[in-house]
């Protein structure tokens, strides 16, 4: 439909009532697609007729990234466009806005803000500064810096307190603001990450509403919540989740008979208690996702529902949505049911002692019991899942995660890598083959669904991509307008050990982002035609639509299905991709905060490190613990570098000196912007880890 509106416009630039009168459905689902068209800034008004904003000559974009002097904005996944600062007139971080080509330099064109479509922030966080009388509130990379937050409060608020604020007035050059929320001063513990988090337009606590709501969920399952449900409380059923988890979303069970495992997965029914459109509903819509971070859990639900009554803790009654599947050794799946249950999990285990056992406990044993038996087998499914997933093209590309342990003061005393074991694989494994299931089974219905999509790589990404990989010495021979995951874990298996880590990382940057969708356009990196996100409801909302969706087409055999439940999936989706972008975002920030925080206790330390990626002002290297840092060209003595990056080394004009791809540089902690989040490392004098070469023979 939304296309058709589209078509309309760009023929007749119809009236509203023109427009409307061409569309056999209520004017509040023409409503909400004009409103989401005017807001991606599609479409606009132009004497009261509707014009695509193409034939206005006239770009959407999103504003994302502020400096002193410029501003970018973002128009796809593969191009930004530039503004000078004065260009930038009153838009903010994050704002959706139309642009204008106002000029060209070359190959560099300059743009021009014509209209913010949509603010992303009604509520600023910021620092309160007091000069005089006037009081500012200072919100760093937001505006342009000569834009001023003037504060006109009632509340008696002191310099450097940081508050949250709300926009009262917007003009060309400043904005009333008033304070409607003092945290504390600057300095006080934990301060830096909270306004890490309200910077970004997430919620910490839930309104009144929410809390008066969850006061009447009941703390346990009732007799009446048993109806119509499937009973596996018998079932050997446990969940496996890390040593400080508390909320328990998924559960697991398997048994083999002959040659044939049969699992069960077992997910909270988190829609049981969270009833549509009311306002604990809203408010999980509106968080999208729960936020992890080093310091604190920000849950999407409240904890009474997150780490109780939806929880699947060991030895209660919980009401669960269960997919069980029957799969052979050859991968094979055979049987699959989906259904709503009630278990009792017998056991919480931790991936730690998952690990230990099918590590090392399980070769020093003659016999097992029920629960050993059981853990085994779920390994062998897991394995099984995995070389059938891994034979179709799944990829294997992982960032480093970090693990930081604090001190009281929120410090962080160590850093290390992140490491996933069998444990954590087999969970991984187990949940995906579910997703797929559940994903498959509504799409052969031919009814909307929530699809967790994962497009192909950008041709032009993959063909850079493609240089780097050649500097390195493996070429990587796929066509990048038609390459398939396949093709592209093919072509990893052919790298080396000691150069697939830094490889993985630099092919993952040229893979689109995932994200929701009511298309489906298959999920690229998993190599699955059909896959969802239903598995873990507690902490993610488009795995709570899924469940509502089983409810509705499984459970009661409802298969209607209006134009007006379509865009509510719709939008839902959108917003659920924008919320997880930002929560990916808050996360990034918070660990490299950490970064500067623990580096800031380590400056002077000397570190061997490893070359991960350039810029043509210097390049990335992470040392042993996972820590990336910087190493500017303008540092290294002796000579000036210069980055090609036809071939992604960096080399020295005059000696010749080069550093590539994964070679190993000593360096030293020179210093930490904990404003900027930046640590910069120099390359330790004397060290022979470059390599030298005459350029001019090239």
């Amino acid at each position: 439909m939304i296309e058709n509106i589209k078509r309309i416009i760009k023929e007749n630039h119809p009236t509203y009532d023109e427009l409307v009168s061409l569309f056999d459905v209520e004017k509040k689902v023409i409503n909400e697609y004009l409103l989401l068209l005017e807001q991606d800034g599609l479409i606009e008004k132009v004497k009261n007729r509707y014009y695509l904003t193409s034939e206005l000559n006239l770009i959407p974009a999103v504003i994302i990234s502020i400096k002193e002097k410029f501003a970018f904005a973002n128009v796809s996944e593969d191009e930004d466009l530039y503004i000078s600062i004065n260009n930038l007139k009153n838009a903010f971080l994050d704002d959706k806005v139309l642009l204008k080509k106002i000029s060209s330099f070359g190959e560099k064109d300059e743009y021009e803000v014509v209209k913010v479509t949509k603010r992303a922030r009604s509520i600023l966080v910021g620092e309160v500064v007091v000069f005089g009388s006037t009081k500012v509130l200072k919100v760093d990379k937001i505006a342009r810096p000569d834009f001023l937050f003037l504060i006109n409060s009632d509340l008696q608020i002191k310099n450097h307190q940081i508050v949250e604020a709300k926009i009262k007035k917007i003009s060309s050059s400043s904005s009333v603001v008033e304070v409607i929320n003092i945290l504390g001063h600057k300095n006080d513990i934990g301060m830096d990450v909270t306004r890490i988090i309200l910077f970004n337009n997430a919620p910490l606590e839930f309104n009144e509403d929410v809390i008066n709501e969850v006061k009447n969920i009941p703390s346990e399952v009732k007799k009446n919540d048993y109806k119509n449900r499937e009973d596996y409380r018998d079932h050997l059923i446990v969940t496996i989740d890390g040593d400080d988890a508390k909320d328990f979303d998924d559960a697991v069970e398997v048994s083999k008979v002959d040659d044939i495992y049969y699992v069960g997965v077992h997910i909270a029914d988190v829609s049981y208690y969270v009833k549509e459109n009311s306002p604990l509903d809203k408010e999980a819509l509106n968080r999208a996702t729960s936020l992890y971070v080093q310091d604190r859990v920000v849950p999407m639900l409240p904890f009474e529902l997150s780490n109780g009554i939806c929880s699947l803790n060991p030895h209660v009654d919980r009401l669960v949505t269960s997919c069980l599947f029957s799969i052979d050794e050859q991968g094979h799946i055979l049987t699959t049911h989906i259904c709503k249950g009630v278990i009792n999990s017998k056991y919480r285990l931790t991936y730690n002692y998952v690990n230990k056992f099918l590590n090392e406990e399980r070769y020093n044993k003659q016999e097992y019991n029920d629960l050993e038996t059981m853990l085994i087998n779920l390994s062998e499914v897991s394995n099984i899942i995995r070389k059938q997933r891994e034979k179709k093209g799944g990829l294997n590309l992982s960032s480093t995660e970090l693990s930081f342990h604090l001190d009281e003061q929120g410090t962080p005393i160590s850093i290390e890598k992140r490491k996933q074991d069998i444990g954590e694989k087999l969970i991984e494994d187990l949940m995906i083959k579910a997703n797929e299931i559940v994903a498959s089974s509504i799409e052969k219905m031919k009814l909307d669904m929530v699809f967790r999509i994962h497009e192909q790589p950008k041709a032009k990404k993959l063909e850079s991509f493609q240089r780097i990989s050649l500097s390195k010495g493996y070429p990587c021979n796929v066509d990048p307008l038609s390459c398939t995951s396949l093709d592209l874990a093919n072509y990893l298996n052919s790298v080396k050990e000691e150069d697939r880590v830094v490889l993985s990382s630099l092919l993952l940057r040229c893979l689109a982002k995932a994200k929701y969708s009511i298309s489906n356009k298959h999920h690229f990196g998993l190599a699955s035609k059909s896959y969802t996100h239903f598995t873990s409801p507690i902490r993610r909302y488009p795995d709570l639509m899924v469940h509502r969706l089983i409810d509705k087409y499984i459970v009661h055999n409802n298969k209607q299905s209006s134009e007006e439940d379509k865009v509510s999936l719709a939008l839902k989706c959108q917003l659920c991709s924008t919320r997880e972008r930002r929560a990916l975002n808050i996360e990034r920030t918070v660990e490299s905060l950490l970064c500067c925080k623990y580096m800031a206790n380590h400056l002077g330390e000397e570190y061997l490190s490893t070359i991960v990626s350039f810029s043509n002002q210097g390049m990335f290297v992470e040392i042993e613990n996972g820590l990336q840092g910087f190493v500017p060209f303008d540092s290294i003595s002796g000579d000036y570098y210069i980055f090609d990056e036809e071939v992604y080394r960096a080399y020295g004009v005059r000696k010749g000196k080069e550093f590539s791809l994964g070679k190993k540089v000593k360096v030293i902690c020179c210093n930490v912007d904990l404003q900027k989040y930046q640590i910069t490392f120099n390359i330790i004098k004397g060290d022979n880890h470059g390599r030298y070469k005459n350029r001019r023979k090239q």
